[in-house]
């Protein structure tokens, strides 16, 4: 069984989850909101915290009805999320009030030092990661492609680029949590 195999680590497990189950997501969480790239981000996170939590997954059930759970969850605390140091990686960087462009100029002085000072704090955890990684961080999340468009950029299927999404996200966010503890 492929969750089975998952939770003991297997990364081809995990891909073959990933994969049958994006879609369907995806699709659920469209039914909540109409913001497709909100959506994207909602549900890479959910796969990060399901397979993050996959022993807590209870087998009586269907895995789909527990990932959903979750994605709707996510999909909430995404759009509910204003500061990205109460939680996760900030996801829409205007949302989270580090958008990279602008300092809203009604801040005083103090709020754009301190918005300086978490750009450099995350652009620094953006370089902890694998090149690899990184770029794909940097090409979704500061220069905003989409999937459809990392695809196309990076010449690797859009399945992969998800995947490595899921796992470069996964992975910043640990930076992060490290480095704030």
């Amino acid at each position: 069984m492929l969750i089975k195999a998952a939770k003991q680590g297997d990364e081809l497990a995990i891909g073959l989850i990933f994969e049958s189950h994006w879609e369907g997501l995806f699709n659920h969480l469209m039914q909540n909101s109409s913001d497709e790239g909100l959506v994207e981000d909602a549900a890479v996170i959910s796969f990060t915290k399901a397979f993050k939590k996959l022993d807590q997954y209870n087998d009586d059930h269907a895995f789909s009805t527990w990932l959903y759970a979750i994605g709707r969850n996510s999909l909430i605390d995404l759009q509910k999320k204003k500061d990205p140091l109460q939680g996760s990686v900030p996801l829409d960087w205007e949302e989270s009030g580090l958008n990279v462009d602008e300092v809203d100029d009604q801040k005083g002085p103090e709020d754009q030092v301190i918005h300086q000072e978490r750009m450099i704090w995350l652009q620094d955890s953006i370089q902890e990661l694998d090149p690899n990684y990184a770029e794909l961080i940097r090409l979704r999340y500061l220069d905003e492609l989409s999937y459809v468009e990392l695809s196309d950029k990076l010449k690797m299927p859009l399945g992969t680029v998800k995947v490595r999404l899921f796992r470069a996200h996964a992975l910043l966010k640990e930076i992060i949590k490290k480095s704030s503890i």
